[in-house]
């Protein structure tokens, strides 16, 4: 199962996008709010999520997404559960994608010595020990990164990639125009 947690402040495109793509993809996702099923974004938009953070089940992750938005990231970084998602995930190599300032919650846990990342430019001075991107959207490994709120689209077309084939990614890009 591919799992997105999302917190309060989340940005709202890093969310909608992939959510939409991948269910397009007809990918199994859901969406973990975090403390609450209803979770208002960075510019005010509320989601209501599919399940809370309490009802998480760490053993069937297939991929977590992580999204970005200042306040988000800073919820994001605050809750065990998404801690503890992660250190499974990085512990199994399972894929963690992250968006614009969520690559930093993987940069403070050590999972980018040597890897090739990109993220939002003013969290990059916290991207330590990996090689800096200006691309927006890098997969090095399990580790998918994307740069801002307007490379939510192909970032989540790459998770088509990863998650079906390259020729389904095409395929959701075309009918979606």
């Amino acid at each position: 199962m591919v799992y997105m947690f999302v917190a309060p402040g989340f940005e709202e495109m890093e969310v909608i996008a992939p959510i939409n793509i991948l269910r397009r993809a007809k990918i199994d996702i859901t969406t973990v709010g975090i403390g609450q099923k209803t979770i208002k974004g960075a510019h005010g938009i509320p989601l209501v999520t599919d399940i809370i953070d309490t009802e998480f089940k760490i053993s069937d992750i297939t991929m977590v997404i992580l999204p970005g938005g200042k306040i988000g990231v800073e919820n994001l970084k605050a809750s065990t559960v998404v801690n503890d998602a992660i250190d499974y995930c990085a512990s199994n190599d399972i894929f963690i994608a992250a968006i614009c300032a969520a690559p930093v919650i993987l940069a403070e846990k050590g999972l980018f010595k040597g890897k090739h990342v990109t993220a939002y430019p003013k969290t990059l001075d916290g991207l330590t020990d990996a090689t800096l991107s200006d691309k927006q959207v890098v997969r090095d490994g399990n580790i998918i990164t994307g740069k801002s709120a307007g490379a939510a689209p192909e970032f989540a077309f790459e998770l088509v990639k990863i998650l079906t084939t390259t020729k389904e990614a095409d395929q959701v890009k075309e009918d979606m125009q």
